[in-house]
């Protein structure tokens, strides 16, 4: 999703992109060596989550206002995760999920605050 926004004129948009990227490729490589030795990603539970990015990707792209739409989308995007990862918390006793897990939820509120404060200008 974050992709499109990498070319945004918008230093603080771009900057939160290239952010969102480095981290959730971090996040994906994490969590797909976490879920090999369980058999891999159960791609029917990933089908409805990319069919949602591809919306909003779609959505940010014909807006007039591009920028604005891309950091509209990431506030749910964001709250989506950030409620995956408490739902972990409170049920994993993975080590390795916890950390993930915290550091989702510490840097995605973060970026929503910012979010926020942007959208408010």
């Amino acid at each position: 999703m974050s992709q499109p926004a990498l070319a945004s004129p918008d230093p603080q948009v771009r900057g939160w992109a290239e952010a969102i990227v480095m981290a959730q490729e971090r996040e994906i490589d994490q969590m797909s060596a976490l879920l090999e030795p369980l058999g891999g990603l159960d791609e029917a539970a990933a089908a409805p989550m990319r069919t949602e990015m591809a919306q909003m990707t779609a959505h940010t792209g014909h807006a007039s206002d591009p920028d604005r739409a891309f950091v509209e989308a990431m506030l749910p995007h964001h709250q989506s995760a950030v409620e995956m990862a408490q739902l972990a918390e409170g049920r994993s006793q993975n080590a390795d999920v916890l950390a993930l897990a915290d550091d989702i939820v510490a840097t995605q509120q973060r970026e929503m605050a910012e979010f926020k404060a942007y959208l408010a200008q």
